[in-house]
């Protein structure tokens, strides 16, 4: 099918069980390149309100953030 497989390097909210410092600390923690596995898909969960929280710092740092497609995955 023309598809490549890729995973994840960083658990970024496990499984939706971290708490928003928790996600905090393991995004500012992440090393360059990582590719990050966050579960968005769990409203109850403080992943969203983690993940905005930090993003801010994270581009301060340097960071930017990238699709897979860019390095010519799909």
């Amino acid at each position: 099918m023309g598809f490549e497989v890729v995973t994840f390097s960083v658990r970024g909210d496990a499984g939706a069980t971290y708490s928003k410092k928790q996600v905090n600390e393991t995004l500012w923690n992440a090393p360059p390149s990582s590719i990050i596995l966050m579960h968005m898909n769990h409203p109850e969960s403080e992943t969203a309100e983690g993940l905005i929280e930090a993003l801010p710092e994270l581009k301060k740092r340097g960071f930017r953030f990238v699709k897979l497609s860019e390095f010519g995955l799909r």
